[in-house]
C-alpha cells in the first residue's frame, strides 16, 4: 500500500490559504499512513509513504515551469532507485526533498519555511 503526501506540505505552513489547507489535508494524510504502519505491522501488507518535492507536472498552473520543481522524469527514476535499493523503508524521500524533511532537527525551520514560501509561484 503507497499514500503521498507532498514534502512541502508536511514540514511548511504556507502563505496562501489554499496551500494551507492543502498542506493540513497532506500532513492528515501521513497521520493515515502511519497508523495504517503501525495496525498492519506484523501482516504481509507494507504501508509506504512516498513523500516528494515540487515535482514539475501541470497539475498546477505554472509548475512546469518552476524553476524549483523537480523534473518528473528525474524524480520518477530516483523514486524507482530508492525503492529497488532500500525495499524495507517505510518513506520514500528523493534527496530533493531532504534539506524540508529534516529543516526542525537543524534548527532553520523559520529559514526553510520562509524560502520555501518565497519561492512558491502559487
Amino acid at each position: 500500500m503507497a499514500s503521498v503526501v507532498q514534502g512541502e506540505a508536511r514540514r511548511c505552513v504556507p502563505r496562501t490559504p489554499s496551500r494551507r489547507i492543502f498542506s493540513s489535508a497532506a500532513l492528515r494524510g501521513s497521520g493515515v499512513s502511519e497508523s495504517l504502519r503501525l495496525q498492519l505491522e506484523g501482516t504481509s501488507v507494507a504501508v509506504k509513504e512516498l513523500i516528494p518535492p515540487s515535482v514539475a507536472t501541470d497539475l498546477l498552473p505554472g509548475q512546469r515551469e518552476c524553476a524549483f520543481a523537480m523534473p518528473l522524469d528525474d524524480f520518477a527514476d530516483e523514486v524507482m532507485s530508492i525503492l529497488r535499493d532500500t525495499p524495507g523503508a517505510d518513506e520514500v524521500r528523493v534527496n530533493r526533498v531532504e534539506f524540508l524533511r529534516r529543516a526542525e532537527a537543524r534548527g532553520d525551520y523559520a529559514r526553510t519555511v520562509g524560502a520555501v514560501n518565497a519561492a512558491d509561484p502559487h
